[in-house]
């Protein structure tokens, strides 16, 4: 515990020396560039790092780095989709190996200018402790967060003893948590027996989407589990602070046998994402 307490005090005295010493030149632009994103939403996303800026009448604009990212096609999934019906999406993405994040902001001023973080295969030591603790505080205040799985995300991801263990709406069951339904074999992606959620508005599972590779979880007993792979949860919904965080927890990967639609190639999975989206950006 004394280990644990003094590595947090560390990191927040980290964070206190990083955020304080900003020049006046540097504070006003981030000030006026947060001001001038008033009335507007933007998304990071990690692994790749991705900015989302909703704007009145405007066609997306993309550049996509990553592992996994451009299969998942997030980009694609939200091309004309309107947020509220009013704001179209533009993009900018950077890549974020396992190793370390090509570009993280730097202050919390920066960070709460993004009104959604999407986290795609992101292992803990790409963005580190202090950027992680910026990420909780960041929810913890309001901002939204998407965790998606992959062979550096949740329990792969290196996030034993942290704070951001707390943020997830689910409990890993360890490391290498990443679980494969084995040769020829296959989990169905479908609604939990019985439920329904605003998220699933829309999607259709008439092609019967299949799973090969996903993240075996426990979701908290507050959260929503709105998908299921088989008899596990798939896509869990929850709340952190003031913020709300939801945990896809499947892995990109596998190749369906004839007649199979793997579920990121299945034509519900772009209605999926814009219902994400809309959910976590609904106030």
């Amino acid at each position: 515990m004394g280990q644990s307490f003094g590595r947090r005090y560390a990191v927040r005295t980290l964070l206190a020396l990083l955020w304080m010493p900003v020049s006046a030149s540097r504070a006003a632009e981030l000030r006026s560039r947060t001001e001038s994103l008033e009335g507007k939403a933007r998304v990071i996303i990690g692994n790749a790092f991705m900015s989302l800026t909703f704007e009145p009448s405007q066609g997306g604009r993309c550049s996509v780095f990553g592992l996994y990212t451009h299969i998942l096609n997030i980009d694609d999934a939200l091309a004309g989709w309107k947020h509220k019906g009013q704001f179209s999406s533009e993009f900018t993405w950077a890549n974020c190996p396992p190793n370390a994040i090509e570009t993280f902001p730097g202050t919390y001023l920066e960070l709460f200018s993004y009104n959604t973080v999407v986290l795609s295969d992101a292992n803990y030591k790409a963005i580190g402790d202090i950027g992680f603790e910026m990420l909780c505080d960041y929810i913890e205040q309001g901002g939204n967060l998407l965790v998606t799985g992959g062979p550096y995300a949740l329990g792969n991801g290196e996030f034993e003893g942290t704070r951001f263990l707390d943020v997830l709406p689910v409990t890993l069951s360890g490391p290498f948590d990443l679980t494969w339904a084995g040769k020829g074999k296959s989990w169905p992606l479908a609604a939990p027996a019985g439920a329904s959620h605003p998220v699933l508005n829309g999607v259709s599972f008439a092609q019967n989407p299949r799973v090969f590779w996903h993240h075996f979880v426990t979701p908290r007993k507050d959260a929503m589990v709105v998908l299921k792979a088989g008899d596990q949860p798939a896509l869990v919904l929850g709340r952190y602070g003031k913020g709300k965080v939801a945990v896809l927890t499947l892995s990109p990967t596998g190749e369906g046998a004839p007649g199979e639609t793997e579920w990121w190639k299945w034509d519900g999975w772009f209605p999926l994402v814009r219902s994400i989206f809309a959910w976590l950006n609904m106030r």
